[in-house]
């Protein structure tokens, strides 16, 4: 994986990515996790690191996966994958397997994987060239 400059993702700039593209906050362990999307954050720079941020709810199901993994991923599909992030803004992982029920794009390692199967993965990818895998801040 290639680090980039946060700043900016591919050839569009974050801000216009989050509020008009929205993006999906991805969270857990490749055996229990969650998505879902959001179209608010942002990035910056705090103690000198470059930062992505996000607010999740409390009442949100993703909230616990974030809070309990130190890490989640944060993908952008772009308006032609409208009706995915529709499906993950508007269905709870409580409720549904967003994996089964609303397949993603596939990202690409050394097996193929859905895009929900773990943040961690979502590094390797040829069909998903815009994601941030982030760390969260204690």
């Amino acid at each position: 994986m290639k680090k980039a400059d946060i700043a900016r993702l591919g050839k569009e700039d974050m801000i216009k990515a989050i509020g008009k593209e929205w993006m999906l906050v991805t969270a857990g362990t490749p055996e229990k996790f969650n998505t879902m999307t959001a179209s608010w954050g942002g990035v910056g720079y705090l103690w000198n690191k470059a930062v992505a941020f996000v607010f999740i709810r409390p009442e949100r199901y993703t909230h616990e996966f974030v809070e309990n993994n130190e890490r989640l991923t944060l993908a952008f599909l772009g308006n032609e994958n409208r009706e995915i992030l529709n499906f993950c803004g508007t269905k709870s992982g409580r409720n549904c397997n967003k994996a089964r029920d609303r397949p993603v794009p596939r990202c690409h390692g050394n097996r193929q994987r859905n895009l929900f199967t773990s943040p961690s993965h979502l590094g390797r990818t040829e069909t998903l060239p815009r994601k941030v895998q982030c760390r969260r801040l204690s």
